[in-house]
């Protein structure tokens, strides 16, 4: 059974572009190289890594609610902030989804310091399973860009920074899958230099269509799927096309890469049920990046990762 549902996704169109091998960690053309990473990720071992989590809510005009997962033992001062995909919550990080425990047996398995994990959700919005950082607009749900970077990064890294090393966070980076996907690339792209070292997007739930207009939606959704509650979600967090624009990754990525855009690893399954894949988003990524970008296709469908070569672009990122 699908995991997310249409209106949780933001999708994208890909027209005549040749899939990478699932398993290739590439470099599309146009890219002055390949980013380091290890050709095979090495099997998680059976180490299971001691965890302490705190939950709680925050009160304030957004409400919100957060889990924090610290690892027993590390000495990293550094953040993740995994952005839950549709359907998920602040829970996600450990509830067994996507098998993202995984990536903290990679951890382990490696020797590395693990971050530590912070999750948060918006429970004014479907109980938190749909939402979109968006800019202040006309639209009921917009402005949670705002909240997220000036008002819950700052509470959640003061909590954080009471049980880290040094007492202070060191770097950030962002993990997201699907709908959590579209929040972190927006964060990528629009946070001020240095607030993140580094994206990684799986299963990027993009869409490379203007849900505003009427023609291409129609011709959309008669080539692959009604986008009816598709365009009623976005409506929550986005009022018109000249606000799609500044949102859309394949309008803002072009505009906003530079070598300050934090790095991005971009990774989708070969049978993403999603389909068509992120590569359109990729090309432009490293078009535009360069080295700092890479696409890596994976066997599977919707969520499918490669956990060891997720968390160790996770790491590298964080110890640049």
């Amino acid at each position: 059974m699908r995991r997310y549902q249409v209106a949780s996704a933001l999708i994208f169109a890909v027209a005549g572009l040749a899939s990478a091998m699932p398993g290739a960690l590439v470099q599309l053309p146009g890219s002055s190289g390949e980013m380091s990473l290890p050709k095979a990720a090495p099997a998680a071992s059976a180490l299971k890594p001691a965890l302490l989590t705190k939950c709680g809510t925050q009160e304030s005009a957004m409400p919100w609610k957060y889990c924090i997962t610290y690892t027993r033992g590390s000495r990293s001062a550094d953040v993740l902030y995994y952005m839950h995909g549709g359907n998920g919550s602040e829970k996600e990080w450990r509830n067994g989804v996507y098998e993202l425990e995984r990536i903290r047996e990679y951890w382990a398995s490696a020797g590395y310091d693990a971050p530590t994990v912070a999750v948060v959700t918006f429970p004014a919005f479907n109980d938190g399973r749909h939402w979109l950082l968006t800019d202040k607009n006309a639209a009921p749900g917009s402005g949670l860009y705002a909240v997220f970077t000036e008002a819950v990064m700052p509470a959640v890294e003061q909590l954080i920074a009471k049980r880290i090393p040094g007492g202070k966070v060191r770097n950030r980076a962002l993990l997201g899958v699907s709908m959590g996907s579209a929040n972190a690339v927006e964060l990528a792209l629009k946070a001020p230099k240095g607030m993140f070292k580094g994206a990684a997007l799986t299963s990027p739930a993009f869409i490379n269509v203007d849900p505003f207009d009427e023609a291409a939606v129609k011709a959309y959704s008669e080539k692959y799927f009604d986008m009816t509650e598709f365009v009623q979600f976005i409506k929550m967090f986005i009022p018109d096309t000249e606000h799609w624009n500044g949102f859309s990754p394949f309008i803002l990525g072009p505009v906003r890469f530079s070598p300050d855009t934090p790095r991005l690893y971009i990774s989708s399954g070969d049978k993403d049920w999603f389909n068509p894949n992120p590569e359109e988003f990729a090309r432009l990524a490293i078009k535009g990046l360069g080295e700092r970008a890479v696409w890596h296709s994976v066997a599977g469908q919707h969520g499918a990762m490669d956990h060891g070569r997720v968390g160790e672009f996770l790491i590298s990122v964080l110890n640049e």
